[in-house]
Parts: structure tokens; sequence; C-alpha cells
């Protein structure tokens, strides 16, 4: 009776296991092979579980950037494992899986474990990260339609005098054909000088092309900013790539520009850095939180003084991260306060000014990620330092180094 009931016990257990949306499986790290995947297997690579058990099906079926990191946990020992990756389906689609790895006291050889279908969550996570950038630039929208609409008026300007000076042109260059078909007579010669004293000739010469400078000038100030809007509101790639972050940086402080210009000033301090595996959009967001509070501190602190503040960012690379540091000369963070400037929803900024989101936003990409550090350094009076380090390789080569 009692092996009866193990039995009945045992099939309910695996019946149990494999009506679930997870995969069980069971790897024997000798053959590195499966030896036992779940029937839920078929369904997310949409072939059946018997290729599951051939020799060297899955790393064939691994992305190949993500495969020797894949590859080095299932060959090794760990069971706390926070990595997700990509498979190919049989229709050439990729699904994105995350591991968990169990313990099996009967074999030192064998693993056993669940792969989980995240997929859907990944594409919310990455339609939730558009939003924010989306909401940035809405809250932005009005600066950034003033800094638009300033060079544009100037263009205009320009473009309207230089209309008006063509018009006047035109008509003294009639006066020229017509003397030029007769001779010269004192009189024409007299009315010649009074047409160009009438339009002020050397005026016109000398501002004309001034002018077209100016609209150029004006014309390149409007693609710069619409540019550095399309960069930062581009949806990001599902996978992280490497990037150029001192661009995304200069960008980021183009549509930031009317948060800070009639209170601070901006110095760029940018180092060579080598191209970054990262969600670019996502630093994008980061450096734009952090820009942001630097600029409303500064404003609270020079309010009503006539003063300016400063706000420096530099980019240096350190071994193999790179370090953004974002300093402002506001305020500073009072001690009181300083242990809950992550914590969701928490402001010190005035009813309506901030939402408390910019700076959980920015650690939840930087840390949880990206694998990287958001540290600050602040002094009551003096400013603040935010300090965003990245590690070059992205946060799946460190995984891979700490195994």
């Amino acid at each position: 009776m009692a092996r009866e009931e193990l039995l009945a016990s045992h099939e309910q257990y695996r019946s149990l296991v494999e009506t679930t949306h997870t995969v069980p499986w069971h790897w024997d790290r000798k053959s590195q092979r499966f030896t036992y995947v779940g029937p839920q297997a078929a369904m997310l690579l949409g072939c059946p579980v018997e290729e599951w058990l051939q020799p060297g099906f899955w790393a064939g079926r691994i992305e190949p950037a993500d495969r020797d990191r894949a590859l080095a946990l299932w060959a090794g020992g760990e069971t706390s494992v926070d990595f997700e990756f990509r498979l190919r389906r049989n229709d050439g689609s990729q699904v994105w899986v995350r591991p968990i790895f169990g313990t099996n006291p009967t074999s030192s050889a064998d693993r056993e474990g669940f792969l989980l279908d995240v997929s859907e969550r990944r594409l919310m996570e990455l339609e939730l990260r558009q939003a924010q950038k989306l909401e940035s630039v809405g809250l932005l929208a009005s600066g950034i339609a003033h800094e638009i609409n300033t060079p544009v008026q100037f263009v205009n300007d320009s473009v309207q005098f230089v209309a008006g000076a063509i018009k006047d042109l035109g008509a003294l260059l009639v006066q020229y054909q017509l003397a030029a078909k007769a001779e010269l007579s004192p009189q024409t010669v007299s009315r010649l000088a009074e047409a160009e004293d009438e339009i002020n000739l050397p005026y016109l010469t000398e501002r004309v092309p001034a002018a077209l400078t100016r609209s150029i000038d004006g014309l390149d100030r409007i693609a710069t900013i619409v540019r550095s809007m399309k960069e930062f509101a581009h949806p990001d790639r599902t996978e992280m790539a490497k990037a150029d972050v001192n661009h995304a940086i200069e960008s980021t402080v183009v549509i930031a520009r009317n948060e800070y210009k009639y209170v601070a000033d901006v110095d760029l301090q940018l180092g060579d850095l080598p191209p970054v595996t990262c969600h670019l959009g996502e630093i994008n967001q980061v450096v734009l939180n952090i820009v942001v509070n630097a600029a409303h501190a500064i404003a609270e602190k020079v309010k009503g003084t006539g003063e300016r503040g400063r706000i420096t960012i530099r980019s240096t690379l350190e071994g193999d991260k790179v370090c953004i540091a974002i300093t402002d000369t506001g305020g500073g963070i009072p001690e009181s306060v300083r242990d809950r400037i992550f914590d969701p929803f928490f402001t010190t900024k005035e009813v309506g000014k901030g939402t408390g989101q910019g700076l959980t936003i920015a650690r939840n990409v930087v840390t949880e990620k990206h694998g990287g550090e958001l540290t600050c350094q602040t002094e009551v009076g003096r400013g603040t330092t935010f300090f965003v380090r990245l590690f070059v390789d992205g946060p799946r080569s460190r995984a891979l180094h700490a195994a």
C-alpha cells in the first residue's frame, strides 16, 4: 500500500509540474545534454521534446550573444542566478527565458530546475520604458517648443529682411541696366547715387550675408534640437547594444536646456570612452532625471538672488567601467532625508514640481537592469554629485566573470 501511495504521489507531482507554464528539465553535466524536459518545451520552441534531448541541441538554440554565459551556468554549480537570455524558435523568432536552478542531492553530475518564459514581461518592460521616455518629453514639451520657437523667430526675421533687401537691390539693378543703355550724364550718375542712398547699399552689403549666416545658425539649432528629441525618444532595442554614451549625454543636455538655462550653466567635461554595452534610451532617461533634479535644486537656491549656478557633467573611464558624474551647485540634500531619496514617490519639491519617481527609475535602470552603481555625495549649502557607473561590456559580461 505504501508503494502504491508513493507512486500515486509521484504521478500527482509529475502531473502538477507538467501542467504549469514553466518547463521542468533535468540536465546531465557529463554529456552536456538534457535527459528530461516537460511537455511544455514543445510549445516553448515549437519543436518536439525529443529534439531537446539530442546532444548539441541546447547550444544551437541559444542566441550567440548569450551563449557563453548560458552554457557556463548549465556547466557550473550556481543555483542563485539573475540572468535572462534568448532562445531561437523553429519559426525563427526569439523567446526570452529565465532559468531557475535547483539542487539534485542524488547526483553532483546532474542539474535540474525550471525554465520560465519571460518574453511577455520583457515586452511590457520595453513598452513601459518607452512610455516613461515619452512622458519625460511630454513634461518638457513646452520648454522644447520654446527652444525651437526662438531660432524659428530669428530665422523668420532674417529671411524677411533678406527678402526686402533683394527687392530693393532688384530696383537698383534696374536703374543700373537703364544707365548702361545710355550715356552716363551727370543727371544719371546723380539718380544712381540717390537710389543707392535710398536703399542704404553699404548697410545691405554688410547685413545681408550676416542675416543669411544667422538663418543658417538658427536652422542648425533647430536641427540639433529635433535630432536630440528623435534620439532621446527612439524606442530601445530589446537587447543591449554598444553605444556612444558621450553623444547621449550631449543630446540629453539639449533636451533639458529649458529646465536649466535661466538658472545655471552646463559644463561638459567628457573624456574618451569606449562604446558601452547598454540600453542607451534608459541611460538617457537616467541622465535627464538627474540633470532636471540638479536644475530644480539650483533654482531653489538662487531664487530671487539673480545669481546663476553650474551643472558639471564629467565622463571618465575607470578600469572596466565608465563613470558619469553629475554635479550641481544647489543647496544639497538634508541629512534627514538622504536615506530616502531613492524611495518611490519621495520628493522634497513643492507640489506639482516633481513626482518622486525620477531617482527611483534611475536606480532601477542602473543597478537592476545594467548591474551598475548609482551613488550620491552631497553637502548642505554646496551641492550634490550623482555618480553613475556602468560596466563597459554590459552586465552579462560582469556576471560571466563572477561565475
